[in-house]
């Protein structure tokens, strides 16, 4: 019998293992073929979905059946994906379930504005923390004692 001279239990095992999904290119969204970037609000069950687009659309989306790359697609609420609608009168299907490295991609490039739970942008609070007069306040003597008289 031939002695394995290639590596112990870790080697045989990684062996076989594919890197295909850190290779995949970053998906684009193409407005002319009536694509859009949408969020997942809930799941109905037989790969059905309700996604928000980014305009502010919420639509029932069906994952496609040549998208899943496993038997049980990892798909959340609030996973980024991308619909697709190919027919008018047509519910829109999931093409593209983006990764978490890819959605940060997609922030930095500019295509997803980052939201909280409410819809409102990230960083954007609405307040301005400017003064309205232009004076200074001027600590006076010890900087780590706080002057109560004038709070």
């Amino acid at each position: 019998m031939v002695k394995n001279v290639k590596g112990g239990k870790g080697a045989k095992k990684g062996k076989n293992q594919s890197s295909s999904s850190k290779n995949r290119e970053l998906p684009t969204v193409d407005s002319s073929i009536d694509q859009h970037i949408a969020k997942v609000e809930s799941i109905h069950g037989d790969l059905r979905y309700t996604v928000k687009t980014l305009s502010g659309l919420s639509v029932m989306a069906k994952l496609r059946l040549e998208s899943k790359s496993r038997r049980n697609p990892n798909i959340a609420i609030g996973t980024y994906v991308r619909i697709n609608s190919t027919k008018p009168n047509e519910k829109p299907e999931i093409d593209v379930i983006f990764t978490t490295e890819e959605v940060h991609k997609l922030i930095s490039l500019g295509e997803i504005r980052e939201t909280d739970n409410s819809g409102n942008e990230v960083g954007d609070s609405g307040f301005d923390f400017t003064t309205s007069n232009s004076e200074s306040v001027e600590v006076q003597g010890d900087e780590n004692q706080i002057d109560i008289d004038f709070i």
